[in-house]
């Protein structure tokens, strides 16, 4: 009987002390918290080709405005028998282009009719030099200072007399060139997931 428990009592020593042998398993350490990551996918907006350059702007020509003015100082100047008034026609082309807004073609329409026609009428006593008597070079001197007048108003009415003036593709371009483009960003962290939007205008 006394050897039964000696012996009992020895086997559990030896498994008391090969449990204790073992090393106990180290503990898990707990992963540290995800930080949130933007996720900013590509624009939702769709790639296309550049759009080509619209048309330049149109020319607009108001020269019948010039024309109309033009006539109505010689009638003035005709009905009132005061040949004055006809002097008006070296500004009356002004007027019109100042009145579209065309100060640069003003001042060259202002200098055009005062310089033509004194040019015209110089050139033409200069081409009677040869000719013998006191008003032998009258004539073509009116000849030319009234070629100077018809040269300056052809030019001014065909050349100068012109508004410019935006087509309706042009105006569509401006209208669109600054676009709104949305795009979508994904947060992903511990507390769960987002969704923000990102637009540029």
């Amino acid at each position: 009987m006394v050897e039964r428990i000696v012996v009992a009592l020895v086997v559990v020593a030896l498994v008391t002390s090969r449990a204790d042998a073992q090393p106990a398993p180290a503990p898990q350490a707990e992963p540290p918290p995800a930080a949130e990551i933007p996720l900013a996918p590509p624009s939702m907006t769709a790639p296309h080709e550049p759009a080509p350059a619209p048309p330049a702007a149109s020319k607009q020509w108001y020269g019948w405005q010039i024309l109309i003015g033009d006539a109505a100082v010689f009638t003035v100047a005709t009905v009132t028998q005061n040949p004055s008034v006809a002097y008006g026609w070296v500004g009356s082309g002004a007027v019109v282009h100042l009145f579209h807004g065309n100060a640069h073609w003003s001042f060259a329409s202002a200098a055009l009719r005062a310089g033509l026609p004194i040019v015209g009428l110089f050139a033409g006593a200069a081409s009677a030099s040869g000719c013998k008597g006191d008003w032998c070079s009258l004539g073509p001197a009116l000849a030319g200072g009234v070629i100077g007048m018809a040269s300056a108003e052809a030019i001014d009415v065909a050349v100068f007399a012109y508004d410019s003036v935006p087509t309706p593709a042009t105006v569509r371009a401006a209208q669109h060139s600054h676009g709104v483009e949305v795009s979508p960003v994904v947060r992903a962290g511990r507390s769960g997931f987002g969704l923000d939007l990102v637009g540029r205008f």
